[in-house]
Formats: structure tokens, sequence, C-alpha cells
């Protein structure tokens, strides 16, 4: 079990772990999409009243169904590196979820090595999509990367990609409106539908944007599986739900998002949303705080920051249990920001 953590200070700190990253001295020789710098983050920290920001870089879907591996492998290489430098300036303030290139499995795991035994600092986690190649990441495709990832132990943080079923016609609207959200919804059901996080449980999966639209169709899903429990039923859907209940040992959907390793970030929601992912078992100890920065908070700051502080405007949770969501549920993910935290009496280990 891990040692509590007690704040120093009486307004306990806050880390955002949804804080995308933009470098515009390598984006923009490329011709890539740049709205903001790390030169704003000092700002931008201020406006959202944030202590700590983790980065992670924005992955189009054209990185991975379009790009030559080889262009997408050093995207991905010149983009934790730069990130680390930003995290070597100020440890206990930057963090980074370095991106790592799916669906190439060799190159992934490659960069997973690289991550973990030779980047200085090393990242906090990994930054993916949920899909690659216009696959899901329940598909068997990404096993082999899944699990050197278990066999880590590393936190990956997913983020919604351009839809990938059916084609959106941009002439209609963007597909960041509810294309994004619903391709959270069908990534996680493709990975409860494969048995993912029951079968690799050491890996720490933090989920954008309170979760997507999953959270309300999680009843739908219940009813289509004929009950909470995955287990086996007669009539039209027991084949299906036959094999769900294999691939997640008898465990209720339920029982699959409290099994302590799927967390949810705040950007983009409500509280009334913490209602929902509250039902489906997502505890107070697996909720963090994001924003969504710089697509949230530059214009709208008030807006950005009733989404960011859902939880807390819920009035579901006790003090303690929004200090784990500030900032307390982060730090025992991210162990090398617990420690700069620690050796800079931010907070004690109890």
């Amino acid at each position: 079990m891990a040692a509590k953590l007690q704040f120093i200070q009486k307004d306990v700190p806050i880390i955002d772990v949804h804080y995308h990253y933009f470098a515009p001295h390598i984006l923009g020789p490329m011709g890539e999409f740049v709205i903001a710098g790390p030169d704003e983050t000092p700002e931008a920290m201020a406006k959202l009243g944030t202590s700590a920001v983790i980065y992670s870089p924005v992955i189009w879907s054209k990185y991975n169904t379009e790009w030559p591996s080889e262009k997408w492998v050093d995207f991905c290489r010149t983009l934790t590196d730069e990130q680390a430098k930003e995290v070597q300036k100020l440890p206990t303030q930057r963090g980074s979820f370095a991106p790592l290139p799916f669906p190439h499995v060799s190159e992934s795991i490659k960069a997973l090595q690289y991550g973990e035994e030779e980047c200085a600092p090393k990242p906090d986690g990994y930054a993916i999509t949920t899909s690659a190649n216009n696959i899901y990441l329940g598909d068997p495709a990404f096993d082999e990367i899944l699990q050197e990832c278990d066999r880590r132990k590393v936190v990956l943080f997913v983020h919604p990609s351009e839809t990938v079923m059916p084609p959106l016609d941009g002439r209609t609207y963007g597909f960041q409106m509810i294309e994004f959200p619903t391709e959270t919804a069908r990534c996680l059901m493709t990975m409860i539908d494969q048995g993912t996080f029951t079968k690799y449980p050491n890996i720490s999966w933090i989920f954008s944007h309170n979760a997507g639209s999953f959270p309300f169709l999680f009843q739908r899903v219940i009813r289509t599986l004929s009950g909470s429990k995955l287990i086996g039923v007669g009539g039209p859907g027991a084949k299906q739900t036959n094999r769900i209940a294999e691939a997640n040992n008898g465990k209720t959907l339920q029982e699959v998002f409290a099994g302590g390793n799927i967390y949810i970030e705040s950007s983009q929601g409500t509280a009334a949303q913490q209602v929902l992912l509250k039902s489906m078992g997502i505890g107070a100890g697996n909720l963090l705080t994001g924003s969504d920065w710089p697509f949230t908070g530059k214009v709208e700051v008030e807006a950005t920051l009733r989404e960011m502080h859902g939880p807390e405007l819920s009035g579901l949770y006790n003090s303690r249990e929004i200090a784990g969501i500030r900032a307390g549920n982060a730090l025992q993910l991210l162990p090398r920001l617990k420690h700069e935290w620690i050796k800079a009496g931010i907070v004690n280990e109890v």
C-alpha cells in the first residue's frame, strides 16, 4: 500500500495531467499545427491555479496512418527529448507523457526502452491515442506493446483521436465536438470486449475528458450485456456476452472500472458527470485534474476552472478525497514528480 501524503500548505496544490505541449521551433518548420508554446506555460498555470503540468503532445491520426514509420518514430523521439528538456528546467513544475509510435510494434518497444532506461529525466508516462492506424487499443495487434508496458508498469495517457468509424464529413461540424468523446467510448468498449484492463493490470491508464461519452452509455452497455455480471446467458447476445465474460474473468463492469488501474481526468466535463463515474465504479482515488490547455483556458478561464474542478463542485467527495483528486492521486502515479515535491517540501509521506 502506498504511503499517505500530507500537504504542507492549507490549500492543496493542483497537478494538471492534461496539458498539451507544442514545440513551435520544431512544428513550425514542418508546417504542423501550433497554437501555443512552452513560454506560455507560466501564464497558463497562473490563470488556472496549477502548481505542476504534465506535458503531452497533440497526436494527429495522420502520424500513424499516413506518415512513413521512420518519420513518426523520429518525431516521437524528438518530442520526448524536447519535453524532457522542459522538465529538467523546472522538475517540480513540469512532467512529461512522452509519445509512443503506435501502431509500430518493435519501434514502440524501443521507444519504451529509451524512455525508461536512457532518457533523462525519465518520462512520467507515455501518450497514446484511442486508436492508431484506425485500430482501437483493445485490438490484439497491440498486445506485444502492451505486454511490454505491463512489464514495465508504465502510465499510459490516452487521448481521443479523430474518428475511425464512420468517417466524418468536415462540412457538418468539427470532430472534436462529438467524435472525440465518442472515440473514447468506442476505445473503452473495445478494451472491455477484449479484457485489456484485466489482461494488463500493471498498466495505469488515464482517459481524457471524463471518459468521453462512455459514462452516459454505461447503463445501456450493462443492459445490452444482459445484466451487471459479464457472465454467459441465453438469448441473441449470449455468444458476445460469453466471450466478454471469459476475457474479464467474470467481473462485473463496475469491478473492471474499480480494479484500480483506470484513471479519469476532469477536463471538458461537468460536476454532474461525477455521479455517472461513481456509478461505474471509479472511486475518488482514481480521479485526476486536467485542463486540456490550450484548447481550453486561454480565453474562457472561468468555464475551464469549473470543468477542472468538477469533482469538487459535485459535492460527492470529502476534503481528503479532494486533496487526492487535486494532486495526491497524480503523485502516487508519478513517482519522479512525487520525489521532487517531497524534496522541495511541498508534501510529506506519512
